[in-house]
């Protein structure tokens, strides 16, 4: 195993529970990455959209900004909801003891449409894209200004991506089929033989260090478990680590 020591949560919190073989500086980046939630950045980013197309749509003259700019500037306020309902709605994603919670519905429509979002790599360029269009509306100061944030929060976005595919990829490689998935699975503690047959983060995260030796970080958990979640309701059923497993790269 690749780490000295993992808290129980299997998130690392502080400079002992990174790689010892990496140098001074890629820890300190590291120790930054994991106390930095992608899910916040992600919370800030989607406001920042909203308000930018807001004030562009009410104020758009002011800046020099014509027709068409003040449309995509009606699109930014659309594209913020989205990533509002994909990074920073976990807890209202969540069901509570009434039944669905109303965001689950369309995050999980959002997920059967534009899955792509939902795969980490595939978000991060969607964010790049989304970067370069605010940058189009010069000379607005405010687009100009939520340009630079979510072109930082693009590349952290990417980084992460890039990591959680790769640690997906070496989770997938250790079954051979459905049967070996299921096998591995049964063996986790809360996730039984029932009609329910269902993990939470935690349970995933823990199944995945102590018997397959892949460790996900903060944000790696984040985004993996988003990325296998199809219907976004907080817990991992075996039908979806099946589809997961045999459809996903």
């Amino acid at each position: 195993m690749p780490y000295d020591r993992i808290a129980d949560s299997g998130i690392m919190d502080d400079e002992s529970d990174v790689a010892p073989t990496q140098s001074w500086l890629q820890k300190q980046v590291q120790m930054v990455k994991n106390k930095i939630s992608l899910q916040l950045l992600g919370f800030i980013a989607g406001a920042l959209l909203i308000f930018d197309g807001v004030v562009g749509i009410f104020f758009g003259s002011a800046f020099g900004l014509d027709a068409v700019h003040v449309l995509l500037e009606m699109v930014m306020v659309f594209v913020g909801f989205v990533v509002l309902m994909i990074e920073g709605a976990d807890k209202l994603c969540t069901p509570d003891n009434e039944g669905v919670a109303w965001c689950q519905l369309y995050r999980g429509k959002l997920f059967h449409f534009a899955r792509f979002l939902f795969v980490p790599i595939g978000r991060g360029y969607f964010y790049l894209y989304i970067s370069v269009m605010l940058l189009a509306q010069y000379p607005d100061p405010v687009d100009l200004g939520v340009f630079f944030y979510m072109f930082f929060f693009t590349i952290f976005c990417l980084n992460v991506g890039y990591q959680t595919q790769r640690k997906l990829y070496e989770l997938k490689c250790e079954f051979d089929c459905t049967e070996d998935l299921n096998s591995a699975l049964v063996k986790t503690e809360g996730f039984v033989e029932n009609e329910g047959r269902m993990i939470t983060k935690v349970q995933f995260e823990k199944w995945a260090r102590e018997q397959l030796s892949v460790i996900f970080e903060r944000n790696e958990l984040d985004a993996a478990f988003l990325t296998i979640d199809a219907d976004q309701d907080g817990f991992i059923s075996f039908n979806e680590m099946e589809e997961w497993w045999g459809h996903d790269i």
